[in-house]
């Protein structure tokens, strides 16, 4: 017994609950069947309104019978659809043999077939069929009837024609780019593979057309089945550029950095993926030539200031020798006594002459650090201690012409991750700058002050009081080799731009209320928090 959910007819005048279920036997349900089965004439008027065609053909006489719907499908009369021959006729001269041989061997053989042809029609020209149909032999092996539907499939076959053509037209956009390129899919299988792709990895289209393409960059889409690391559809249809740089592989095994673009390509069906692949071997040199050439440039720059500084270091050399010469001989005079006293004066003497001593190593190791070209290399640096370092070296001797120096210290900005000659050469750059700036000034005052501001940076400025930047050259103060100097060669103060903007900050100028110049920079700053983690 099957037990069937019946669904009732408004006409009829039994309660739904007294036939939500209703126990049939086998013979029972056969009996529905039967009673909707199609007759000839309903099964015809139902392919019709499906649009598919049914046809009959008589192989001994070459009738053919067609239903209605044949003259929607193959755009012409029905009358003109009753022999064999003019069916033919309406086939494309280029689809004719093939239908021919399959015709004929489904007659040969009998069975079934299957066969896609175009028709020429009048009213719009060529259209494609599909045509399924049935040929049953007799007991000597003729045929003694082809039966069979013909239906349209020309929206798919314009459909697939229209992807070809896609395809095509993206093939060619690939054969023509500037970059290697590759198409891939959700499932980063390549897809296609551009000439100059060929010519970049060494490999040929045909060996990695259906691979994964992290054979050629491992780095890229891990797990492809995971949405998160598939290539994002690109905003207004342009590529976007894939963030940092990768590690690619060429056939023979060997490495190099390359950039990625990625476009997206969607359609109904699937939405792939192009990928532009730049090598940036050579980029990445030139990069490290230049930063090659910044640090000589840096390290010249040093020496120059070095030789305009050495007479007044001299000096402040001097001082310190000369001191430990006049102590030493003074102590040679005491020993020479007869007297109680003589030691003890000795060893106070000699204790002087090892400060001076000391004064004058702290002078040259400076002048060393100062000078010494060296790689980059951060580290905590006291605020402090690199302001003092710097006076100490730009300002040797500027007492002697009169300039005095006022410093004002922030002591909330304690540390920064600074390379310390670098920055050191920022301020004496600076210093002696404003030192210079005042020697026609009669007012000679050079203010140095440290503050730490907001976003964790600290604002080292250095002031003086004299004649102000040129209207003229304000807005060019920091180009190469602009200068306010009778023999400067304007390569400070951008060296100067190019370290403060490397480490983080900035560096500008304004004028003062004394009428001179105020260059002001920022640095990041460490808490002692920071400090602590950094150590």
């Amino acid at each position: 017994m099957h037990v069937i959910d019946a669904g009732i007819s408004d006409k009829t005048n039994v309660s739904k609950a007294d036939v939500s279920k209703i126990d049939v036997s086998k013979a029972d349900v056969s009996s529905v069947w039967a009673a909707h089965d199609l007759s000839p004439e309903e099964l015809r008027e139902t392919l019709d309104e499906a649009g598919i065609c049914t046809w009959s053909l008589d192989p001994a006489t070459g009738i053919v019978v067609a239903s209605e719907t044949c003259q929607k499908v193959f755009g012409v009369p029905r009358a003109q659809l009753s022999d064999y021959a003019a069916i033919l006729a309406l086939i494309h001269p280029d689809d004719r043999p093939a239908r021919a041989e399959i015709i004929n061997q489904a007659l040969r053989e009998g069975g079934v077939y299957q066969f896609d042809c175009r028709v020429l029609r009048a009213r719009d020209g060529v259209h494609w069929l599909r045509s399924r149909g049935r040929v049953q032999l007799g007991a000597s092996g003729r045929p003694l009837w082809l039966r069979g539907v013909v239906f349209s499939i020309d929206d798919q076959k314009r459909a697939e024609a229209a992807l070809r053509a896609h395809e095509e037209h993206l093939r060619s956009i690939l054969q023509t780019l500037p970059e290697a390129a590759m198409v891939i899919d959700a499932d980063n299988l390549i897809r296609s593979f551009s000439p100059k792709a060929e010519r970049l990895f060494c490999y040929k289209a045909r060996e990695v057309v259906g691979r994964p393409m992290t054979i050629l960059i491992p780095g890229y889409a891990r797990e492809p089945t995971k949405r998160r690391h598939r290539p994002k559809r690109a905003e207004g249809g342009r590529a976007a550029k894939a963030a940092g740089t990768l590690t690619a592989f060429k056939r023979d095994g060997s490495s190099f950095p390359v950039e990625l673009s990625v476009g997206a390509i969607s359609s109904e069906a699937e939405v792939l993926f192009t990928l532009l692949v730049n090598d940036v071997t050579e980029q990445e040199k030139a990069e490290a030539q230049l930063q090659e050439l910044q640090a000589e440039l840096i390290h010249v720059s040093r020496l120059s200031a070095m030789g305009e500084m050495a007479s007044a270091l001299a000096h402040e050399l001097n001082q310190p020798l000369c001191a430990v010469s006049s102590l030493t001989g003074a102590c040679e005079l005491i020993l020479a006594r007869d007297g109680a006293d003589a030691v003890p004066r000795a060893r106070a003497v000699l204790k002087e002459a090892a400060e001076q001593v000391l004064r004058a190593g702290q002078i040259v190791r400076r002048l060393r650090d100062f000078v010494l070209r060296g790689d980059l290399e951060r580290r905590l640096e006291p605020v402090l201690d690199l302001m003092i370092d710097a006076a100490s070296l730009a300002l040797a001797g500027a007492k002697e012409q009169g300039v005095s120096v006022r410093f004002s210290h922030d002591p909330k900005a304690k540390l920064i991750l600074v390379d310390r000659v670098q920055i050191q050469q920022v301020l004496v750059n600076l210093m002696r700058n404003a030192r210079e700036a005042m020697l026609e000034a009669a007012r000679r005052e050079l203010t140095l002050t440290t503050e730490a501001i907001e976003d964790h940076m600290v604002r080292i400025t250095v002031s003086d009081t004299g004649p102000g930047i040129p209207g003229e050259i304000a807005d060019r103060l920091f180009e190469t080799f602009v200068t306010t100097k009778p023999t400067g060669m304007g390569v400070g103060l951008p060296i100067s731009l190019t370290i403060v903007e490397a480490h983080g900050g900035k560096l500008w100028v304004e004028d003062n209320e004394a009428g001179g110049a105020t260059f002001r920079f920022t640095l990041p700053v460490m808490s002692d928090g920071d400090a602590t983690d950094a150590t």
